[in-house]
């Protein structure tokens, strides 16, 4: 239902008009009009508002109030700086609990739960008797500790069963006052655990960092008390230590998803092998990050004949040196598919360096922002000739290597953190022959478009003939890269295999007029 709305807009939606009566409300299509989209998207399911988003920028903004009003998540806690939601207090939990035992119709399944809720005695009766009325619809349950506080003083209640409950977040914002506090709260965790047969995913994000890993070894600890092993995605994002892994290793996880932030931590290089070893035959997907701050650490994968995507991201806290030896992805990486790295470190590109025979299976690659490196590139496109999906930096010589050696690529995102425009890069034309075109738009365009080929310095985009989508990722939402009716009307309009552009997003629109504007929303998808 939702394609078939789209397909009425034919692309329009956020173009200027230039009469005032252009304007008016009768002279406008329908399915651009707030209160007609208001009305159909609220008949519409959440599904369905999702690809109602991809549409146009009114569309975008419409779905995304009628989504958050169908949403199932809500939140009780008195600090939403954390949730970036509306929050509730002890007052609306009382309200809640009225409405829903009322209700026949319980649309609510994902619950965020504070500690500072809890300011007086009474108020842990009222959280038990919230806990026991949605216990048994709860999908999604966080427990935050913002205050550093106990969520149960005189201890949780011990007969709460949560059958449906796929996902349990655990979020520790601010250091507790002693270890007693942290195995308190830890035992409303393991309660929740041994009664959540259904439990899929796992986290814990610990942000104080000055517990000396007491949080890290609760959480492990009620994993092991509650004989959890039916998780098969965990997500640490604390200071983990090398005896944690090896605990972890001894439990007898068998785990699809793995997710480690190490914070910066110091941790033993055959702690860390030893814990992915014990997860090699399941794991499927793997992201370590922020980790070894040591002087020289060693990242030694062992053969993981299941993984299909490997995503590395260095710290932001710098590093000193770090080595990932015996990369061979015939043997440590059958299946992979996916190779992602951010926040780029001195010694990660051993994995675009080692290997020489070709690997067949890798069919997405992304690198930071702050790749510079052609060589690399240049080594990457022989060792993964099967890659559609690429991100790189928005660097002319790093595009022309793309151009040249990976003619196949499906969708390319280009990241323009360090650069102001990507008109040369996209028409292959110096950047002075794009400003002039600029400057002077109509006698020059008639010029470039019948002297293109003649003019061009490099290659354009164009020669990338089965290219489907097309991104630019902007370095913050206030400052967006330009494109301007250069790049437009030379080279993308005439792209035929090109069905999708995201060049603007939420930020403000790119220095096109509007007559290209509109051209565009015609011929593509543009993502807003």
């Amino acid at each position: 239902m939702a394609a078939a709305i789209a397909d009425g807009v034919g692309g329009g939606g956020n173009e200027e008009q230039d009469d005032s009566d252009d304007n008016s409300i009768v002279n406008k299509n329908p399915l651009l009009i707030d209160v007609v989209l208001r009305k159909v998207f609220d008949c519409l399911p959440q599904d369905n508002l999702k690809i109602c988003r991809q549409v146009n920028l009114l569309w975008n903004n419409i779905a995304d109030v009628s989504l958050r009003q169908k949403c199932s998540h809500i939140s009780f806690n008195n600090d939403n700086y954390w949730t970036n939601m509306a929050n509730h207090g002890i007052e609306e939990m009382v309200q809640f609990i009225q409405c829903a035992k009322a209700s026949i119709s319980f649309p609510f399944v994902k619950f965020d739960l504070g500690t500072s809720l809890i300011k007086l005695p009474p108020d842990e009766l009222i959280l038990t008797d919230f806990l026991e009325t949605v216990c048994q619809q709860t999908t999604e349950l966080t427990f935050r500790d913002e205050w550093g506080q106990q969520l149960y003083k005189n201890g949780p209640p011990a007969e709460l069963r949560f059958p449906v409950l796929e996902v349990f977040r655990i979020h520790f914002l601010q250091p507790m006052c002693n270890d007693e506090d942290i195995s308190c709260n830890f035992q409303f965790v393991t309660n929740v655990l041994e009664h959540a047969p259904a439990l899929k995913r796992l986290i814990l994000v610990d942000h104080n960092g000055m517990d000396d890993g007491k949080v890290v070894t609760c959480f492990i600890d009620s994993i092991e008390k509650a004989n959890a092993k039916k998780i098969v995605r965990l997500e640490i994002e604390a200071q983990i230590e090398s005896h944690h892994l090896i605990q972890l290793s001894s439990m007898g996880l068998k785990l699809k998803h793995l997710y480690l932030d190490f914070w910066g931590s110091l941790i033993n290089d055959q702690s860390l092998k030893l814990f992915l070893t014990s997860q090699s035959s399941n794991l499927e997907h793997f992201k370590i990050a922020d980790f070894a701050m040591s002087s020289d650490f060693v990242v030694d994968f062992p053969c993981m004949k299941n993984l299909k995507s490997l995503m590395i991201k260095g710290s932001l806290l710098g590093r000193i040196c770090i080595s990932f030896p015996n990369i061979s992805y015939e043997k440590q990486f059958p299946v992979l598919k996916r190779l992602s790295f951010s926040n780029a470190m001195d010694e990660w590109d051993e994995f675009l360096k080692y290997g020489i025979k070709p690997v067949d299976t890798v069919e997405e690659l992304k690198l930071p922002a702050d790749f510079a490196d052609a060589f690399c590139l240049q080594h990457a496109a022989r060792i993964f000739p099967k890659i559609r999906k690429l991100e790189i930096p928005a660097l002319l010589n790093l595009a022309c290597i793309v151009y040249d050696m990976m003619p196949n690529i499906e969708e390319l995102i280009l990241n323009t953190k360090y650069i102001d425009g990507v008109d040369d890069i996209i028409t292959g034309l110096s950047i002075e022959v794009c400003e002039e075109v600029r400057m002077f738009p109509e006698p020059m365009f008639n010029t470039v478009e019948r002297d293109h080929m003649r003019l061009i310095t490099t290659k354009p985009i164009s020669c990338l003939e089965r290219l489907t989508i097309l991104r630019l990722k902007c370095k913050r939402q206030t400052d967006p890269v330009e494109l301007t009716d250069v790049s437009c009307r030379l080279v993308l309009l005439k792209m035929k295999a090109l069905k999708c552009l995201d060049l603007w997003g939420r930020r403000p629109a790119p220095r096109v007029t509007a007559s290209v504007l509109l051209a565009m929303k015609q011929k593509f998808t543009v993502l807003c």
